[in-house]
C-alpha cells in the first residue's frame, strides 16, 4: 500500500466512525445508552478514549443532551484516576461554552435577537453551586477532588468566552467571594481557584471583593489556608495588581511567627519584595525542604511552593553537585508522589534544569526515567512520557541512539501499558524535535 492510498484509507475510515457516533448520538436511546457504558466501563483506556469523542463531538449536542453530558461529567470530577477528572473538568468548560443556541437569521439594527433555550449562565450558576456544596453524600476526598476540578474549569471557561458571556461567568464566580463565612474546605478550594481568575479580568470593585476575602485568612491558623491566601496575593501581584492605600496597609501589617514553615516564610518575603520593594532574604536547609516534600501529612500546596522555592535557588546553584541531587529528587516525586499537582510540578522543573546538568548526569536521568516506563506499573509511570520526550530534546546525537533502541524495545513488550508509555513518549520526542531532525531520527530508528 502506498503513502497515499494509506492516508486515503485512514480518511475513509474517519469518516465511516464519524457517521456511526453522529449516528448513535442523533438518537436519546443509544447516547444514554452510550454514556451508560462508560459509567460501567473499568478500563482507563476506554473511559479516556469515550471522553474524547464527547469532546470532539460537543458541539453538534442539543442543549438537553449536553445537560445530561454535564451531569455525567460531573460524576467524572470524582473519578479515581487524575487523568480523567482533569480531561472531564476541560469538557465541562467546552460544553458551557458553547451552550446557547445562537440566533443565526439577520436582523434589523433596533431588534436584538430572541432567547432561545436556556442560558448558559444559569446552567454555569448551577454547575459551580454542585462543585462547591456537593451534597453530605460525598465522601471529603471526593470533595477535594471536585474541587480542584473546579479550579480547571474556571480556567478554561474564562479563556473559552469573551464579551459579555465571560463578564457573566465571572460575575458568578464573584457571587461566592462575597461571604467568608464558609467552613474549612469550601474556603480553601475558594482561595485555591483564585489564581486562575486573572485580576486583569476584573474591575477594580472585584479586585477589591476578592483581596477582602483573601484578607480574612493571611493570619489563618491552618497553614493550608494561610498558604493558599498568601499565594494568591503572590500571583495577582505578578500579573501587575495595583494596590491602593487598604491593600497597602493590609499587607504592611503581616507578621511572621516563629514556627511559620519555609514556604510561609517565603511567599511573606516575595509578597513585601513585588508591593514594597523591599529584599527580605531567607534562611533554610534545601534538605529540610526535601523531607517536607516526601511527607504524606504535608499538604500539597506547601510541597508546591517549596518547588517553586528550590527551582528558584538551584538554577542559579553553582554547585552542580547540588543541582544532581535536586534533580535526583524531582525524579522521586515525579515517579511517587501522591498528588497529581507535585508531579506535574515537579516534571516540569526536571526539563527546566536539565540544561544544567552534565551529559553523564543527563543520561543517568533518562535512564532511570526510561527504567520507570519498562517497569510496567502505570500508575507510577503514566506522568512521565510528556516529560521524558522534552528531556530527550537535550541528549546529545551519540546519546539517543542508544535510547532510540531502547525505546523500539520497550514497543514489543508483552505489557500493554509499557507499550502504550513508550509510544506516547515517542509522540511527544517527535513534536519537539526540530524539523529538520524528525526524518533523520526515524530513519535512525529503523535501522
Amino acid at each position: 500500500m502506498s503513502a497515499d492510498e494509506m492516508i486515503r484509507a485512514f480518511k475513509f475510515l474517519a469518516i465511516s466512525h464519524n457517521l456511526k457516533v453522529m449516528d448513535t448520538t442523533g438518537h436519546d436511546a443509544s447516547f444514554i445508552s452510550l454514556l451508560e457504558d462508560i459509567r460501567a466501563e473499568r478500563d482507563w483506556r476506554h473511559v479516556r478514549a469515550f471522553l474524547t469523542v464527547i469532546e470532539e463531538y460537543s458541539a453538534y449536542f442539543s442543549q438537553e443532551q449536553k445537560l445530561v453530558i454535564l451531569d455525567f461529567l460531573y460524576e467524572m470530577l470524582s473519578h479515581q484516576d487524575g487523568d480523567i477528572r482533569r480531561q472531564s473538568a476541560r469538557i465541562c468548560a467546552k460544553v458551557m461554552a458553547g451552550f446557547d443556541i445562537v440566533f443565526k437569521k439577520e436582523l434589523p439594527e433596533d431588534v436584538s435577537a430572541p432567547r432561545i433555550g436556556r442560558r448558559m449562565v444559569d446552567v454555569w450558576s448551577s454547575f459551580l453551586h454542585r462543585m462547591l456544596f456537593p451534597g453530605h453524600m460525598i465522601t471529603e476526598q471526593h470533595r477535594r477532588w471536585i474541587g480542584y476540578g473546579m479550579k480547571t474549569v474556571i480556567q478554561c471557561l474564562l479563556s473559552m468566552t469573551e464579551g459579555v458571556r465571560r463578564r457573566e461567568v465571572l460575575h458568578v464566580i464573584l457571587e461566592h467571594y462575597k461571604s467568608s463565612r464558609w467552613e474549612g474546605l469550601t474556603r480553601f478550594l475558594l482561595l485555591d481557584c483564585l489564581p486562575e481568575i486573572p485580576c486583569s479580568m476584573c474591575s477594580a470593585n472585584q479586585q477589591k471583593l476578592l483581596f477582602r476575602f483573601v484578607r480574612r485568612f493571611l493570619n489563618s491558623g491552618e497553614t493550608e489556608i494561610r498558604v493558599s491566601a498568601l499565594r494568591a496575593i503572590v500571583c495577582w501581584l505578578r500579573q501587575g495588581l495595583k494596590c491602593d492605600e487598604e491593600m497597602k496597609t493590609a499587607l504592611s501589617s503581616l507578621c511572621l511567627q516563629a514556627e511559620d514553615p519555609v514556604c510561609v516564610r517565603y511567599l511573606f518575603s516575595t509578597i513585601r519584595a513585588l508591593a514594597f520593594g523591599e529584599n527580605i532574604s531567607i534562611e533554610y536547609d534545601p534538605v529540610v525542604l526535601y523531607i517536607e516534600n516526601q511527607r504524606s501529612e504535608i499538604s500539597w500546596i506547601n510541597k508546591l511552593v517549596n518547588l517553586e522555592i528550590l527551582q528558584k535557588e538551584m538554577l542559579e546553584e553553582m554547585d552542580l553537585l547540588k543541582v544532581y541531587q535536586y534533580a535526583c529528587h524531582l525524579l522521586n516525586l515525579l515517579q511517587f508522589s501522591s498528588r497529581v499537582t507535585n508531579q506535574l510540578q515537579a516534571g516540569e522543573s526536571l526539563v527546566q534544569i536539565m540544561p544544567r546538568l552534565s551529559e553523564p548526569q543527563r543520561y543517568e536521568i533518562v535512564l532511570e526515567l526510561i527504567r520507570a516506563l519498562g517497569m510496567g506499573k502505570y500508575s507510577a509511570a503514566k506522568y512521565i512520557p510528556p516529560f521524558l520526550g522534552r528531556i530527550y530534546v537535550f541528549m546529545t546525537a551519540q546519546e539517543r541512539k542508544p535510547l532510540l533502541a531502547q525505546f523500539r524495545t520497550l514497543c514489543g513488550s508483552p505489557s500493554a501499558a509499557v507499550v502504550i508509555l513508550t509510544l506516547e513518549t515517542v509522540s511527544i520526542i517527535l513534536q519537539h524535535l526540530p524539523g529538520g531532525e524528525t526524518k533523520g531520527r526515524i530513519d535512525e530508528a529503523e535501522r
